[in-house]
């Protein structure tokens, strides 16, 4: 139940260009989504789960749901570790109608980065949703793709893995997400700065307007993260961001 993502890394970075990751707390993480309404199944619903997917594989992820890209609608990806058991795949509207066999997992997640926590999730799950013909789907899932399913079944429902941590560890991983935040806001602020400086450089030097134009990508995170998973040997397969 895998869709068809471009390979073309141009096309990679116009894709990702629509959507953006949404970290903790951005305030849409905690709220739930709707349903995605018959009349909803078209082609830019397509078009929507294969920017989530190429978005997903980007941030070397093995899951998302649409609300980590700021969208309320019950709308999940998956895939890029077929070894481990979780091959390319998506469903809409997901319901987990079963569950057994409990036990504790280590979790990370791509709205919460270089964060990982442990979760209690079933080792066995019961699931039904729809494909993006609006069919009815129902399958069996087990370890790692139960627990992926699982956990951006919660998305869905405006849950993080912090609502199953204490008070005092919810309190770390705050302040860790904190602490990330100002990093990244550091980093952006060194990049302008850079991109800033060469520009100013090139146009005491006589540079043309058309070559000016290329100072206006210079430096984009999205840039270096689609580089960096295309260069990657090792491959997604390891990854347990969710």
């Amino acid at each position: 139940m895998g869709i068809t993502v471009p390979t073309n890394v141009e096309a990679k970075r116009k894709i990702m260009s629509d959507l953006v990751l949404r970290l903790y707390p951005d305030s849409v993480l905690s709220q739930v989504a709707a349903d995605v309404q018959q009349e909803e199944f078209n082609n830019d619903l397509v078009e929507l789960v294969k920017k989530m997917t190429v978005l997903m594989h980007a941030s070397k992820g093995i899951g998302l749901a649409a609300p980590q890209v700021g969208i309320l609608k019950k709308i999940i990806v998956w895939g890029g570790a077929s070894e481990k058991g979780v091959p390319e795949g998506y469903l809409i509207n997901p319901l987990i109608m079963e569950r057994k066999d409990l036990y504790i997992v280590k979790e990370g997640c791509l709205s919460f980065p270089e964060i990982s926590v442990d979760v209690r999730r079933s080792r066995w799950i019961k699931v039904y949703g729809r494909d993006l013909k609006g069919e009815q789907i129902e399958f069996e899932a087990t370890d790692l793709l139960a627990n992926v399913i699982q956990h951006e079944w919660d998305h869905l429902q405006g849950v993080t893995f912090l609502n199953y941590l204490s008070k005092l560890k919810r309190d770390i991983v705050k302040k860790k997400m904190q602490k990330h935040k100002k990093t990244l806001t550091m980093e952006k602020f060194k990049q302008l700065f850079v991109k800033e400086m060469l520009k100013r450089k090139a146009e005491e030097e006589g540079a043309t307007t058309e070559s000016l134009k290329s100072f206006e990508n210079l430096n984009k995170p999205m840039d270096s993260i689609i580089s960096a998973n295309e260069n990657n040997s090792s491959g997604p397969g390891g990854n347990t961001n969710l």
